[in-house]
């Protein structure tokens, strides 16, 4: 069956990638209204372009102020024909700004472009270390789906149309998961720490990444987290009061005094606020809050209910992490499983190797080849709490105050992790669901503003809530399935 899966997804990738081709084609085509020309696109860089510029003439301070840099973006929408309707406001934390003052010293539209490359480089990158998620035993019929789906996602070509910074986000997410599922906590943390420019999806990701992996995690993120501030006190003193200050109110302004773009927001305050109140001014109804923290705690007693099944199932059956960064020790382990299950069957009973088995065991276990085996297997090799991790990534923006349907790219970290651990034991369910979901994101703001109904939301609460309750955690099969072929072998 997984076969045929992996046959449908190159069919549908590689159809989503023709009817790009087609409509990059006939866009030119189109009437000028209805053309993506480059008056529209990249309008989100001009946030960042801001930034840079503000942070480069010493006005940070002036970031959270709506009518400086609405001012500010006038202009510049001016001078470079931008369609620029509303001012594109800066929610990140002053000190990045630093980060960008580079692109700021270049004409806009080259800064776009260089702007742009970075972006498609992290996203090559991303994509490159997602891959070595997937055993190497896999061929590229498997490995080529990696590039080929993720290139051709909605998030993608949000991210990419809209000159965001989720692919950035992205090859961060990858690389910190990476060395946290390789035992390299500290570093993890830190390198989690660097999302710190979306502080709340940096926050959710290292908690949900320590609490399922390796809780050294929150350590190294600590550590990130105190360099940070201390970066942004001493480059630009005072500007994270007004970050603290103003950042919330220009939010809540945006979104009750004017039409706000409800059915993007893929949030359980977005959820229930399109679907009860739609996409009118207006203030928040008490309704509406209500339903959102129920189903906030909900999902958060979800994450942590996989949590514990996970942990309990790591107690039981997983190998211990030394055995596991020890390949000796480990194939020595086998081997001696190997006589056991030898022994019982050719004499009967429970027959344990011992002590003068050591010599011979170490000669077995070299000759499996354990290490290079744990090196080249998928993840869920070393951590049965793939399927919690994959969990509590999928109902993460669910849980944010505040996120945007371009970020859901990040989405495609457990969906890789998912792939890994499902090739052992395939399950309709699960590629149904995750399908479901990728390709809702395709209609999904166009139903959302039409029905007042986000498809995303509940498609991820039900992945989400499948993967944690799912029977299907299978734990060490690499190396059960390798001592289960030797007793049948022996026998």
């Amino acid at each position: 069956m997984f076969s045929t899966w992996r046959q449908r997804f190159w069919l549908g990738g590689l159809a989503l990638a023709i009817l790009i081709i087609v409509a990059l084609v006939m866009d030119p085509l189109l009437p000028a209204e209805k053309r993506v020309d480059r008056r529209s696109m990249g309008l989100d860089f001009v946030a960042f372009y801001t930034a840079g510029t503000f942070a480069r003439q010493g006005r940070a301070a002036e970031l959270y102020d709506v009518k400086a840099i609405g001012a500010y973006q006038k202009q510049l929408a001016a001078e470079n024909n931008l369609d620029l309707e509303k001012p594109a406001a800066w929610w990140n934390p002053p000190v990045f700004a630093v980060v960008l003052e580079p692109l700021a010293m270049l004409p806009f539209r080259a800064a776009y472009w260089a702007w742009l490359g970075v972006n498609v480089a992290c996203l090559a990158g991303a994509v490159w270390i997602l891959m070595g998620f997937l055993p190497a035993a896999w061929g590229w019929g498997y490995r080529g789906l990696v590039p080929l789906l993720v290139c051709v996602s909605m998030p993608a070509i949000q991210a990419i149309g809209h000159g965001q910074n989720s692919c950035i986000s992205l090859l961060i997410l990858a690389l910190g998961v990476k060395l946290a599922l390789r035992g390299k906590g500290l570093w993890a943390g830190v390198g989690l720490g660097l999302l710190g420019y979306k502080p709340q999806i940096a926050v959710a990701a290292a908690v949900i990444v320590g609490l399922m992996v390796n809780w050294r995690v929150w350590i190294g993120f600590a550590g990130m987290g105190v360099a940070i501030l201390a970066m942004n006190m001493i480059l630009l003193p005072g500007t994270l009061h007004s970050y603290v200050a103003n950042v919330g109110g220009n939010l809540h302004a945006i979104q009750t005094t004017q039409s706000y773009i409800w059915e993007r927001q893929v949030t359980a305050a977005g959820f229930w606020r399109l679907l009860l109140q739609g996409r009118g001014v207006g203030e928040t109804s008490n309704l509406v809050r209500g339903l959102t923290v129920l189903t906030e705690v909900g999902i958060a007693g979800m994450v942590l209910w996989g949590w514990w099944i996970g942990r309990s199932k790591n107690d039981e059956n997983q190998m211990t992490n030394d055995e596991l960064n020890s390949g000796d020790r480990t194939s020595e382990r086998l081997a001696c499983q190997y006589l056991a299950a030898v022994r019982s069957t050719a004499l009967g009973g429970a027959i344990q190797c011992g002590p003068s088995d050591a010599p011979l065991n170490i000669v077995l276990g070299r000759s499996f080849g354990i290490r290079s085996l744990i090196r080249h297997s998928s993840f869920e090799f070393r951590h049965s709490n793939v399927n919690p991790l994959v969990a509590g990534f999928a109902l993460m923006p669910v849980m944010m105050p505040y996120f945007l349907d371009y970020d859901l790219l990040l989405l495609s970290v457990p969906a890789v992790l998912y792939a890994a651990k499902a090739m052992e034991r395939p399950s309709k369910w699960g590629a149904g669901l995750w399908t479901a979901l990728y390709l809702s994101l395709w209609v999904n703001a166009g139903v959302g503003k039409l029905v007042h109904l986000d498809l995303a939301v509940l498609l991820m609460c039900t992945t989400g809530a499948y993967l944690v309750w799912s029977k299907k955690n299978a734990q060490m099969k690499v190396a059960n399935g390798l001592i289960d072929e030797s007793v049948r072998l022996a026998a």
